[in-house]
């Protein structure tokens, strides 16, 4: 089990990797505003081989109308991935998911639309993302990272959909420049994760991958738990596993439901004379 000190390093480490995985990323956030930019104008000027009319005409009005938006979309993106990590691990984080109804059509296409994105830039991190991950759950003795982590690149994908959708763009918009916002992120997120992983080592956590290790770990911290509950209870026995009967008094049948007086001790002989 980790010391005070010792959860208090974890916790620090936990941190400031964090932070710079944000900071890394959050000066990619204009260099890929310039990449749909372009992708949107080659698309309004009939780019790409068996465009329709109609899909000529939809990338003309997403170029024009990201042209205007641009600025704020970025702004949106880069204060929500910062809010991203203020929040991270928080019982307030995302929340989008909360009451959601059978007609919430728009949460739901936005969910999948950045779970595509995620997927295909998780894909392209490879071993660098999954070493990533296995070190901080190494780090933070959890089985998995947190929903709303900022390591996971479903979380700023998300942002970055909402973010869109927030400045007046539209889904159909958004899968004419889904492409470019995916080859732009498979470019810098491995480069993020490598260098995660890198300063990792370099503050002692798992230089080495070793799964054995995690599995070990798992099995012993489920062991504790195991042991902690006590045996399991024999039928019909009433007893609950983990229950501590050593202070418990037996009561007679007879005098079940009425209270048991304590017992007296005998007088002491008196000593005077």
């Amino acid at each position: 089990m980790a010391t005070s000190s010792q959860a208090v390093l974890q916790y620090r480490i936990a941190r400031q990797v964090r932070e710079q995985f944000v900071n890394t990323l959050d000066a990619s956030i204009i260099e890929l505003m310039g990449l749909m930019q372009n992708h949107l104008s080659q698309l309004a000027q009939g780019g790409g081989a068996g465009r329709s009319v109609a899909e000529i005409q939809l990338a003309m009005e997403a170029a024009a109308l990201f042209r205007a938006e641009r600025q704020h979309w970025v702004a949106t993106v880069r204060r929500e991935w910062r809010e991203a990590l203020i929040r991270m691990g928080s019982k307030t984080g995302n929340t989008d998911m909360a009451g959601l109804s059978l007609v919430d059509d728009e949460l739901v296409e936005r969910k999948i639309a950045a779970s595509r994105l995620a997927a295909a830039v998780a894909e392209a991190a490879g071993a660098e993302f999954n070493n990533l991950r296995l070190r901080m759950q190494f780090l933070e003795r959890r089985s998995d990272l947190p929903a709303d982590d900022v390591l996971k690149p479903e979380t700023l994908a998300q942002i970055m959909v909402k973010a869109w959708t927030d400045c007046g763009l539209t889904r159909p918009m958004w899968a004419l420049v889904h492409p470019a916002v995916q080859a732009g992120l498979a470019r810098r997120l491995p480069e993020a994760f490598r260098q995660a992983n890198e300063w990792l080592v370099q503050q002692g956590v798992m230089a080495e991958i070793d799964l054995k290790s995690l599995v070990r770990r798992a099995d012993g911290e489920a062991g504790a738990v195991a042991r902690a509950r006590g045996p399991p209870a024999e039928p019909g026995s009433g007893h609950r596993p983990g229950a501590d009967h050593r202070n418990h008094r037996h009561v007679a049948p007879a005098q079940a439901g009425r209270a048991v007086a304590p017992a007296l001790r005998p007088p002491r002989a008196s000593t005077r004379q």
